[in-house]
C-alpha cells in the first residue's frame, strides 16, 4: 500500500492502485524510454531508488553518439518528466506507475530541430 501524494490523481485515473496492491509494480519488466533527454536523472532524488537498485540497464545518446543522456545544456528534461511518471519514487510523496521495472534510456530527438 502506497501513499501516492502528487501522483494520486494519475494512479486513480488509470485505476492502478489495485494492481500495485497485488504487487504489480513492473518487476521483471524492461521498458525503453525514447525521448529528447533525461537531464539530471542521475542526480535527482526521486530517482535514487531506480539508480541504487541498478535498474537503468543502459543509456544511449543517438544525437551526439555517446552515452551521456544526463548532461546539462545538451539534454532536454522531457524524458526526465516521462521517466518520472513511471520510475519516480519519493516515499509518501510520489509513486511512479512502474516503479519496479528496469529501464533503457535513449536520447533520439534533437530539441533544436525536432528531428
Amino acid at each position: 500500500n502506497f501513499i501516492y501524494g502528487e501522483t494520486e490523481t494519475q494512479i486513480n485515473q488509470l485505476n492502478l492502485q489495485c494492481l500495485h496492491q497485488q504487487g504489480y509494480i513492473g518487476k521483471d519488466m524492461t521498458i525503453g524510454v525514447i525521448d529528447a533527454g533525461f537531464y539530471n536523472v542521475d542526480s535527482i532524488s526521486g530517482f535514487n531508488k531506480l539508480i541504487s537498485e541498478n535498474r537503468i540497464l543502459g543509456v544511449k545518446d543517438f544525437i551526439d553518439n555517446d552515452n551521456n543522456v544526463f548532461r546539462e545544456g545538451l539534454s532536454d528534461y522531457h524524458g526526465e518528466m516521462v521517466l518520472s511518471t513511471m520510475a519516480g519514487y519519493r516515499e509518501n510523496e510520489f509513486v511512479g506507475t512502474g516503479l519496479g521495472a528496469n529501464y533503457w534510456l535513449f536520447r533520439t530527438e534533437n530539441i533544436y530541430s525536432e528531428s
